[in-house]
This record gives C-alpha cells, sequence and structure tokens, in this order.
C-alpha cells in the first residue's frame, strides 16, 4: 500500500494533474500489468519447467491410468540415478505412458525429440511412486524420434537418460 500511495502522490503534483491524464496513466499501468502476465494456458497445471514455456516445447501433465496399459510398441526404464522412470511409447494415436519408479517426491517426466514439428515434446506424471500416466501427443510418423526418461527436481532443473529411438510409426 506505501507504494501505492507514492505513486497516487506523485500523480497528485504531476504538472497538468487533470483527472484524465492520471485515469490515462493508472489504465496504461494496469493494462501493462495485465498484458505481462502469462496467458492462462500457459499458466496451467503443464507450466511444471522453465522450457515449459517456449513455443518450441509441448509439456503435458499425464492422466493418471490404472490396469493393463499395453500394447507398446517400445519401452525403456532409466536408472536409479533418475528416479528409474519408465516410459513407454504406444505407436498408433502417439501415446507416451510414464512410470515413476522411485519413492523421492519428484515427479517422473518422459522427454520425445524430433527434428520434425515440435522438436520437444515432455510428459510429466505426478501421481507419485509407482503409479502410471499417459499423455497423447501429435507427431510427425515418418521422422525420427527419440525417447529419454528421468525425473524433475524443480522448476529450473530435471534429469533424463537417453532410452531408444523410433520412427516410421
Amino acid at each position: 500500500m506505501k507504494v501505492m500511495k507514492t505513486r497516487m502522490a506523485w500523480l497528485k503534483f504531476w504538472p497538468g494533474r487533470h483527472r484524465g491524464v492520471r485515469v490515462g496513466v493508472v489504465a496504461a499501468a494496469v493494462a501493462a500489468c495485465v498484458l505481462g502476465a502469462p496467458p492462462a494456458a500457459m499458466a496451467s497445471g503443464a507450466d511444471f519447467y522453465k522450457g515449459c514455456r517456449n513455443s518450441d516445447v509441448s509439456c503435458q501433465d499425464g492422466v493418471r491410468v490404472t490396469g493393463t496399459i499395453g500394447p507398446f510398441n517400445r519401452c525403456g526404464t532409466a536408472g536409479s540415478s533418475v528416479g528409474s522412470t519408465e516410459v513407454c511409447i504406444r505407436y498408433d494415436g502417439d501415446v507416451v505412458y510414464v512410470k515413476d519408479g522411485a519413492a523421492d517426491g519428484h515427479s517422473a517426466i518422459a522427454e520425445i525429440t524430433t527434428a520434425k514439428g515440435v522438436p520437444y515434446r515432455y510428459c510429466r506424471n505426478p501421481y507419485g511412486h509407482g503409479t502410471w500416466a499417459k499423455c497423447d501427443f501429435n507427431w510427425p510418423e515418418k521422422a525420427w524420434k527419440e525417447f529419454s526418461g528421468g525425473r524433475i527436481l524443480d522448476y529450473n532443473n530435471g534429469h533424463v537418460l537417453y532410452l531408444g529411438g523410433f520412427n516410421n510409426n
């Protein structure tokens, strides 16, 4: 409140302090705050990593799934140094499954990279140890893709290990 009072006092002694000028300055300040805020889609649950804000990245919080979730075309498990994360790919539907393999308090993550379309796709499993999450992506069918698994440590840091590659799906 003190800052607001100081700014209002400055407007009071501003030369040409007509009401319309003050309203215009206040309106411009409010517009700058609103336009400077991140879009609602960016502020959703899919903003779990700083890279998610880039236009060449697609981030999803996976949907929790239980029971039989196969068949898979490709699977790989990252080592214990990155949370024993298991990542499985299902070609039909461009689906990624992520299993959190460690009770370490960090979310498991899958990273899919490709040279065509959106180059980076992340699927996060925020549901905890032993759970599976599913993400639906739309990637180029004939492009080479690589997948990695790991965990998100915090908003600025994650660690993934390469698990494999695939194409012609």
